[in-house]
């Protein structure tokens, strides 16, 4: 006799509200659509950035450029940092790595997450906040991927406009 299961997008278990990575997987989720819709890059980091700012509970969320000096090509919310330590962007970029460096200075912490370099060569999503620590490294690697995935979109779909 056969038996046959069946699952909805809904009824994943990871999804449910009690598992720690619900949130993580929706914001993923979310920036995937968000980006198939998109006009352009610039309306979608200016749409998703916030969400992103909001899932690691930060003050301040870019995405920083190295051309080869460092520019803002996004941003939102506060950047209370006075400048950004560009070494320690450059770093992170090199090692294709997250990299997460406690201000004690100044009571902040920055996260610089690297994005692929298949759809976005030399930039980072960079974070800015009180909240963040090494236990969210694994979330900042997951976000940066599809963050790249779909900036990559928008930015064929211009091309073939």
């Amino acid at each position: 006799m056969n038996q046959t299961t069946w699952m909805k997008w809904e009824q994943v278990p990871w999804l449910s509200h009690s598992e720690l990575t619900s949130s993580l997987l929706r914001l993923c989720d979310r920036l995937l659509e968000l980006a198939l819709s998109a006009d352009n890059s610039a309306l979608f980091l200016r749409d998703e950035l916030p969400d992103i700012a909001n899932e690691f509970s930060v003050q301040g969320a870019g995405i920083m450029k190295r051309t080869p000096e460092w520019k803002v090509v996004a941003e939102f919310g506060r950047r209370s940092i006075p400048e950004l330590p560009y070494q320690f962007l450059t770093e992170s970029l090199d090692r294709d790595a997250v990299g997460l460096q406690v201000m004690s200075t100044i009571g902040n912490t920055l996260m610089s997450i690297p994005l692929p370099k298949s759809g976005t060569p030399g930039q980072v999503l960079v974070l800015v906040g009180r909240s963040l620590s090494a236990d969210l490294l694994p979330h900042a690697v997951v976000v940066g991927r599809v963050l790249s995935t779909g900036l990559r979109s928008t930015q064929d779909r211009a091309r073939c406009s």
